[in-house]
């Protein structure tokens, strides 16, 4: 029979160390050493593409007003541009007309007077003179004392001559100034046309029909007279017009009756 186990004996001497055995797994990740020093700066990368473009910045504080530039073409023309307002009245201008008013020392109302005096003109039983009546002042005025001519034509006065009327009267007249531009007298009629102004309105009259041709005359229908009354064997004496039918229609013209007339303006 196989005796007690004995008792271990002293420890014997180290052998020899055995070949290493195969390596063990690894350990758990121990923690990180401090940060080391920068290394040297790399060299510069390639440009990358461009970004995105960014917001609109905040407008920056006006800058100092720039030289003045060259001036440039001129542009086209525009419209017409809208028609302002009526401007006040301007100051009445003195333009306008005369006229005489025969048989008359005055003017009408809408009308000023430039001169009066009395008609003047021809004697009709003499050769020569003028052929039309005239507006003689009330003042006359002369270049010299005394006349030298050998030779002259003579200015007479006029008067009424029908019995009718006013026998040997010396007439009046008036030159007048209205502020209109045309004048006519109408023959015939004691109104004027629409749109016209009736200045006065009277007898036709001129020198008779075997005497020296004198223009027709409009005589105020007044037939006002300068108070002289003295028969005159030569001047200018003035008739009534009559209507000579057969030359003229009758009617309506009328052989009996003095024709009238009127004095227009406009």
């Amino acid at each position: 029979p196989q005796g007690q186990k004995g008792e271990l004996g002293p420890e014997g001497p180290r052998g020899p160390e055995g070949p290493s055995g195969p390596e063990g797994p690894s350990g758990p990740e121990g923690p990180s050493g401090p940060e080391g020093p920068s290394g040297p700066e790399g060299p510069s990368g390639l440009q990358g593409p461009q970004g995105a473009t960014g917001n609109p910045g905040l407008p920056g504080l006006q800058g100092p007003d720039g030289d003045h530039g060259l001036p440039g073409p001129q542009g086209a023309t525009g419209d017409p541009g809208l028609q302002g307002l009526q401007g006040p009245a301007g100051d009445q201008a003195r333009a306008g007309a005369t006229y005489t008013r025969w048989g008359h020392h005055n003017c009408p109302m809408t009308a000023d007077v430039v001169y009066f005096g009395r008609i003047g003109g021809a004697n009709p039983s003499e050769k020569g003179g003028g052929s039309n009546a005239q507006c003689l002042p009330a003042d006359p005025e002369y270049s010299a004392a005394n006349s030298t001519t050998p030779k002259r034509a003579y200015m007479y006065g006029a008067e009424y001559d029908n019995s009718r009327l006013l026998v040997n009267h010396d007439i009046p007249c008036a030159v007048c100034h209205v502020n209109r531009s045309t004048t006519y007298m109408i023959p015939a009629k004691m109104t004027c046309a629409s749109g016209w102004t009736l200045e006065y309105h009277g007898y036709l009259m001129t020198s008779l029909g075997y005497q020296s041709k004198l223009e027709y005359i409009c005589v105020d229908k007044s037939l006002r007279n300068n108070n002289r009354r003295s028969k005159i064997d030569k001047g200018l004496l003035l008739y009534p017009v009559e209507a000579k039918c057969q030359s003229l229609p009758c009617p309506p013209y009328n052989a009996t009756m003095e024709m009238t007339c009127a004095l227009c303006t406009k």
